[in-house]
């Protein structure tokens, strides 16, 4: 949003902080509710065996494919995840620099960079879903990307910048990290 809009630091820092404390504080209530739920559906007579249904067979997949996580499992994980953020930076600045020359494109944001890698990011995920890229999930990856998600979340409240560190591009920086991850996961 901050790219998008081009509002403050202080203003976005606001923001991030508002946004966690609410979605903490709907998800207290969430599990206090679902401590209640055979209560709540009884009182309801709702008919619950779809999601009972569901239930077992997510768990009994996870049963089946969950396995403790090695190093070369993080290694992979963190390669993956860098250099898919590293191409996506990459196309994403192109993509954007393409659609500058129409006027109308600025008004749906399609000018914007960050834009693009969000899109692109998403997108080489639902890809990779479907390949054997999938597999480092079994071994946590969901859980890797919750860290990743609060990190980035206390990153953007606090406006700290990894370009401090180094005067290569982000794109550069982050394809470079992806291909030594994946590199030296098969040591």
């Amino acid at each position: 949003m901050k790219e998008l809009h081009h509002v403050n630091d202080t203003l976005f820092g606001t923001m991030v902080v508002v946004d966690v404390v609410v979605a903490e504080l709907w998800m207290i209530g969430l599990l206090f509710m679902a401590k209640k739920s055979d209560s709540v559906d009884r009182w309801l007579k709702a008919d619950t065996s779809a999601i009972d249904t569901l239930k077992h067979t997510v768990e009994k997949y996870v049963r089946e494919n969950e396995r403790i996580a090695q190093l070369s499992d993080f290694m992979v994980i963190l390669g993956l995840t860098f250099a898919i953020i590293g191409v996506s930076h990459l196309f994403g600045d192109h993509i954007a620099s393409w659609f500058k020359q129409f006027p109308w494109a600025k008004s749906y944001s399609l000018n914007s960079a960050f834009l693009w890698l969000v899109i692109l990011a998403t997108v080489f995920d639902i890809v990779f879903f479907f390949t054997r890229a999938r597999e480092p999930e079994h071994a946590g990856g969901a859980k890797l990307g919750s860290v990743f998600i609060y990190y980035w979340s206390a990153l953007s409240a606090c406006r700290w910048s990894w370009t401090r560190f180094s005067s290569i591009s982000a794109s550069s920086w982050s394809a470079f990290s992806g291909c030594c991850s994946i590199s030296s996961s098969s040591l």
